[in-house]
Order: C-alpha cells, then structure tokens, then sequence
C-alpha cells in the first residue's frame, strides 16, 4: 500500500512538470488514428511510450497514463468499448484540429502523424503536407532542424542540400572561421563543393572531421540539438521531450523564458517554463565538480566520482533545475566538448560496481566514459 502510495506520488509530481494538455491530445491523437474497434490500454502505452519515454520510466508512464485515461474518459472525450480498451468520442475532433493545427484530419498511419505532424509542432512549423512528407526522412528532419536554428533563408519544405551546404559556409565565413580552407576572398560562386563541406564543419563544436554533405548535417544537427548520437530517432526523441516538457506551448526555436531575444532562433534556447531553468554550460559544470569533489574515490591524480552518483546528488541539492537523467548526461558531455571538465572510463570493474559502472554509462560514437574525474588544485 505504502509503495503503490509512492508511485502515485512520483506519477503526480512527473505530471506537475510536464504539458498535461499535451499528454492527453497524444492520447485522443493515438485513438483517433488507431484501429475502428477501438485500441486497448496496453497497446495505448506501448505507442506512445517512445514520446515520453526520456521524461519517464515505463512504470511512470503506465501510472500517469492510466490517471490520464480516467481523466479523459471522465470528460467525455474517450469511452471504453471492452475490457481495457477505449474509443475516442466524436467531440474530441475539434481539440485535435486545433492541436494539430490543420482544417481537417489527415488520412496518415499512427506512425506518420508522429513522426511528421507532431516533430512539425515541436519545431514550431504549420503541418503542411509537402513539409511532413519531408520530415519523414531523416534528411528532411536534419534539414529542417538546421535552417530553423541557423536561420537559414530557405523554405523548410524545399530546402535542397545544397543550399544548406552553402548557407552553413555562409555562417562560418561571417564568423571568420576560414583558416586553412582559403587565402583568397571566398565568393559563393568560386567556393567548391568540399571548401563549403570543409567550411560548415567548421560551426561543429566538437571538430568532428566530416568529408560529405550526410556526414556534415548528421553531426551538425545532432550537436545542436544537444542529441547523444546521429541517428534521426534520437534527434526525435529530443523533439517529443520537449513537445511534453512545459505547461505552455513548447516549439524548437523559441525560448519560453525570456532569455536574450537574439537566442530565439536557436534549438537549444528552449527551457522548461516551470522552475528553474538549468545555468549556462560553465555554472552548470562548476556546480558538478564541486559535487564529484565530495563523491571522488582514488588517490591524488586520479580521483574520480561516478557519473550516477553526481546525478544523484545534484539532482537533490536543485530539484527546480527539471534535468531528467539524459538532459544532466548531455549537459555532462558538452561540458568534456568544451574542455570544461573531464571524463573517465571504469577500466576496472567488479561485483560491487557492476550497477554504478551500468547506471554511469555515457557513450558517443565508440567511446564510453562512467566517472568525472576530479582534479587537485596542484594539477
């Protein structure tokens, strides 16, 4: 009694910090787009666990849902039609309109309105038919995630590689960051198809040495959305958690907070309106090494504290920041990106750590590292 006291408890603070309004539209959408007999609880999870699964555990997301459905059914917008199964009602339609922002429903698969419909809300652009066909692929989602932060002056539903390829080195040559590619005046029409590959990596934090177009907007686009790796359905797990993640209508590309207006074009300028915003990058990284300071194992050198056993502390010592895990392990690696901190590997492993090593794990590309080491002033 004590622990399901517990979960209902974790399940209503989840809830407390996330876009309700949100979760329950996902759920009517799934319904709406789901089978003509009506889709049953279970199968209800399994579809949208993918959208909050970065928000929430699955035993999370089965509690918060299954207060959801009580919710909606209570409201008249869903009923049940059998044993732990439900149907939308009729007047639910004219929500979903208007979540979708469209004038009539699509005749699309479940799978097609999440991965075009609801990444087009999440990056704050209409719905049209050309632009979620396009946001389907995962060039189209690249595409589109770096003309919206960069500010690209192209159509997002057209933008051609080309263009981006040009725009980016654009950017770099106004941000002065030609060394090594030109000694002569660049001129877009004199610029060579690997001079502008060569120029656009330059925008990359990471120094990444990219040798394609593919390769240049896959690392570009997944580092600034602040992605662990590459692959389009990690890109598009960032833009569900943040689809979900605040009580007002959350869009990539603009900041809910009122931070500097000249921001407002970039990915990463989107906070949680509730609580605290997390600092910037340096703060942020200052208050981790003095919480792996007090964590740290080992001997003068080589002290090191697990990634799990920070994330746990800072967690506690600023609730109001919001971080879930992966948002505080990618903060964690853009903090090594930018030499403010460094990172560790477990070489040895044993009985006793074999949890903390699992629970510790950050991998990019094939590395992994599961502590922070600590450095002693005299190093």
């Amino acid at each position: 009694m004590q622990q399901n006291a517990v979960i209902l408890q974790d399940a209503q603070t989840l809830e407390a910090r996330l876009n309700t309004k949100v979760l329950e539209n996902l759920v009517l959408l799934r319904l709406l787009f789901g089978a003509q007999e009506g889709e049953t609880e279970v199968q209800l999870r399994k579809d949208l666990h993918p959208l909050v699964m970065q928000q929430m555990s699955a035993g999370e997301w089965r509690t918060v849902l299954g207060q959801l459905i009580v919710r909606l059914v209570d409201e008249g917008l869903m009923r049940p039609v059998r044993a732990n199964a439900y149907m939308h009602n009729e007047q639910c339609s004219d929500r979903i309109l208007s979540f979708l922002k469209v004038t009539r429903l699509p005749k699309l698969a479940w799978h097609e309105i999440r991965d075009g419909h609801l990444i087009a809300l999440a990056l704050g652009l209409a719905p049209t038919t050309k632009l979620v066909a396009r946001l389907s692929t995962a060039e189209g989602l690249r595409s589109a995630i770096l003309t919206k932060h960069f500010n690209l002056p192209f159509e997002i539903s057209t933008v051609t590689t080309e263009q981006i390829r040009q725009g980016l080195a654009a950017i770099a040559e106004k941000r002065g960051l030609t060394a090594g590619i030109r000694t002569t005046p660049i001129e877009e029409k004199t610029l060579t198809h690997k001079e502008a590959v060569m120029m656009g990596a330059k925008l990359l934090k990471s120094g990444h040495v990219v040798e394609s177009d593919g390769e240049l907007m896959a690392c570009l686009a997944a580092e600034v959305a602040g992605a662990m790796n590459e692959s389009a359905s990690e890109l598009r797990q960032i833009l569900f958690r943040r689809l979900i993640s605040t009580k007002e209508s959350t869009v990539m590309g603009q900041t809910q907070s009122g931070r500097n207006q000249s921001q407002a074009g970039e990915l990463n300028s989107d906070v949680t309106a509730l609580g605290e915003a997390p600092p910037e990058l340096p703060e942020f990284t200052s208050e981790v090494k003095q919480i792996a300071a007090n964590s740290a194992v080992g001997w003068p050198g080589n002290k090191r504290a697990f990634i799990s056993h920070v994330w746990r502390d800072l967690r506690a010592k600023f609730p109001l920041w919001n971080l879930n895990e992966e948002e505080f392990k990618e903060m964690i690696l853009n903090a090594q990106r930018a030499g403010l901190l460094r990172l560790a590997i477990a070489d040895l492993r044993d009985k006793n750590n074999v949890k903390d090593v699992a629970d510790s794990r950050i991998s990019y590309k094939n590395s992994e590292w599961h502590f922070i080491r600590v450095e002693d002033s005299n190093e």
